[in-house]
């Protein structure tokens, strides 16, 4: 962790209780502080804690999305094919033989009953429930269920029923029981679980609600004490795991809401649930009750959100409620049309949408929002973004006749989201009907697949493009808009060699190549009309990187050095007014005071010590009025900046170094000098 090779991962940040989150934030930020070099992802429910909660520990901020088609098709495919890998094991190769065979024809079915039928496709969104689809697919003989809670109640049924008989083990401990007095105990902990807003519970609380619940179940409580029944859900449930510091859980937190929401709906605890519904962790089982109430349940549940969300004074939790209604109206099979226009109605109000936060809330209701979007010639340019974002959010194939209408609208921010926006959609139609009538100009287009280079040259030419997938130079030269287009990013190509494709792109003055680990040949950039230009240096040599200098017009240069890069500066060029050198092993900076334009240097670096006392070689740059340094090791060096630059009028210091800030008060005697430190900025 201290050398940064490790990967942090913090999983269920909404398992954490409400009122512990903050001190959980805090203990983060300060591992963070000790390790400042460690990568780390954390994972949270959409809505479960503030926007930007980690914010402030310089964390980004990213939505996992529901799995697009092709997700989903490759999920299938990659489980089957490790379901085949278990017949490698097999002594007896004509069953093995048999069940490779039967498991290509349940991968061709199921990824066709996937294709045509949408409300299944819905479910397979997450790889839990894709992954319980496959599973009950290959179980069921091809078989599946409709709905989302048939889904779950054959799920548990896999569990909890006779598969320990079919698998031809006994009773471990002792005990024997059937799926339904299975199902009346996990629902007993389930219950318990969201009714103290925890994800866990220890042994003790765990036996005495088993305690209660074998009350019910006389035939399973002359079996054994509830401790006895608790190692047996355990040990063969395979839905609850008890983890190192003795407390239990569920292995998943859908499973805990099912059985808790069947649990309160069976019960009689509609009120209850009213009652919780603003609670974030509530959420999932009001959502989840519904395919346990009947229709005037549900009638009473629906309108009983409405209710709230209209006496509410906060728009949030307004919206928050509004839309839950309308979630929970979704997932009922029998809908009130009645009710049904009422939510219909109430979410119109929150459209367009107000913030983030909002519009997070409405992607949830997918497909169901599209109809009642507003017209984009009523619509203000802020409200014409916010409308577009959430048709972008919501993509797919239902999404892209909202998405043409507006792609013609007159703001370059409302046309910008939805040319990034090419991966939400299907590749090919999105191109025809959607980018192809649009203007392109002052816009980017991601280039992430080759399906979506290929169809660049039926498109307008954008004024940007980024390209990341492996493609050769020709390939580059034959698809990307050979005018037009001004900017030009390629990002993580392991198979380009060159950069012979740049003269035919007469228009492009950006040009940024990095991660590319094939580069050896810069011989296209000589003569080209570029004035920016960024590369990773890797292994290129002086004598490739002197075509660098060979750039007429060039006048900002970004490089980022490697471990195996060569430890020098290409040869100066005359016209670069900024440079940009990132490098985690000294540099030899001698002849920068032959760069005769340079005004302005960012430098990022381990320590500023080798580049002040001037390793290998003296360094002087008279010329350099701004610096930048972002600092990663230590803060050696920052009092002998003057004698490097001694016209410095601008200094600003990044550090990710753990303890007190820079002292820059040596620097007070050059004149007029302007001095900012911030830490762990990128």
């Amino acid at each position: 962790m201290s050398a940064g090779r490790a990967l942090l991962l913090i999983d269920g940040v909404d398992e954490i209780p409400p009122g512990e989150r903050e001190e959980a934030r805090r203990w983060l930020g300060e591992l963070l502080d000790l390790y400042p070099h460690i990568h780390c992802l954390a994972t949270v429910r959409p809505l479960a804690v503030e926007d930007d909660w980690l914010r402030s520990e310089e964390f980004e901020e990213l939505q996992l999305l529901p799995m697009r088609d092709k997700d989903i098709e490759a999920f299938v495919t990659a489980w089957h094919r490790a379901a085949r890998l278990e017949c490698d094991r097999y002594a007896d190769q004509h069953r093995a033989a048999a069940e490779r065979a039967e498991l290509d024809g349940l991968e061709a079915e199921l990824k066709e009953r996937l294709r045509q039928n949408t409300a299944l496709r819905t479910l397979a969104r997450t790889p839990l429930l894709c992954a319980v689809i496959c599973a009950l697919h290959r179980r069921r003989g091809g078989l599946l269920p409709d709905t989302r809670w048939e889904l779950y109640r054959a799920t548990l049924a896999m569990l909890l029923g006779n598969r320990d008989a079919q698998r031809r083990i006994g009773s471990p401990e002792g005990i024997t029981m059937g799926f339904e007095e299975h199902q009346e105990l996990l629902q007993c902990l389930a219950v318990w679980l969201v009714r103290a807003g925890r994800a866990q519970l220890s042994r003790a609380d765990a036996e005495q609600q088993i305690e209660v619940a074998l009350r019910r179940l006389p035939k399973v409580r002359e079996q054994g004490s509830a401790a006895t029944v608790l190692r047996h859900l355990l040990n063969r449930s395979g839905l609850i795991q008890e983890r190192a510091d003795d407390e239990i859980q569920f292995i998943h937190r859908t499973f805990q809401d099912y059985l808790a929401a069947r649990a309160l709906i069976e019960g009689g605890s509609l009120l209850e649930l009213l009652q919780n519904a603003p609670n974030e962790q509530w959420r999932d089982t009001v959502l989840l009750a519904v395919g346990h109430c009947r229709p005037h349940e549900v009638r009473r549940l629906v309108e009983g959100l409405l209710a709230d969300g209209a006496a509410s004074s906060y728009g949030g939790r307004r919206a928050d409620l509004y839309v839950l209604a309308a979630r929970c109206l979704l997932n009922t099979v029998v809908v009130d049309e009645t009710v049904g226009e009422r939510v219909a109605d109430r979410i119109r109000t929150l459209l367009p949408p107000r913030d983030s936060g909002h519009t997070d809330a409405l992607v949830s209701l997918e497909d169901y929002v599209l109809p009642l979007l507003p017209e984009p010639s009523g619509l203000g340019v802020r409200d014409a973004e916010e409308v577009a974002e959430l048709i972008c959010m919501v993509g797919g194939s239902s999404a892209i006749p909202y998405a043409k209408r507006f792609s013609l609208h007159e703001s370059v921010h409302v046309r910008s989201t939805i040319a990034a926006s090419w991966f939400q959609f299907p590749t090919e139609r999105y191109a025809r009907e959607v980018l192809a009538g649009m203007s392109l100009t002052g816009l980017a287009i991601s280039v992430s697949t080759p399906d979506r280079l290929r169809l660049l040259p039926g498109l307008p030419s954008p004024s940007a493009v980024d390209v990341s997938i492996d493609a050769s130079s020709s390939q580059l030269g034959e698809y990307l808009p050979t005018a037009g287009c001004e900017e030009l990013n390629v990002y993580g190509n392991a198979v380009l060699r060159d950069v012979s494709f740049l003269p035919g792109l007469t228009d492009v003055r950006s040009l940024s190549v990095t991660k590319c680990p094939a580069l050896e040949d810069l011989s296209g950039l000589v003569n080209t009309p570029l004035t920016a230009l960024e590369l990773d240096v890797g292994t290129l040599g002086e004598e490739e990187l002197d075509a660098v200098h060979r750039i007429p017009y060039l006048r900002s240069l970004t490089l980022t050095y490697g471990s195996s890069s060569p430890g020098r500066l290409p040869a100066a060029h005359p016209g670069v007014s900024y440079l940009r050198l990132d490098s985690r092993q000294p540099l030899d900076l001698s002849s920068l005071d032959a760069w005769f334009s340079l005004r302005e240097l960012d430098v990022t670096v381990d320590s500023c010590d080798w580049l002040t006392l001037g390793s290998p070689g003296p360094v002087r740059a008279p010329q350099v009025a701004s610096l930048t340094l972002r600092l990663s090791a230590d803060h050696a060096g920052l009092a002998r900046l003057g004698e490097v630059f001694p016209f410095l009028a601008t200094l600003v210091v990044f550090t990710h170094v753990p303890g007190p800030l820079p002292d820059l008060t040596p620097l007070r005697t050059l004149p007029g000098l302007r001095t900012s430190v911030a830490r762990r900025a990128d």
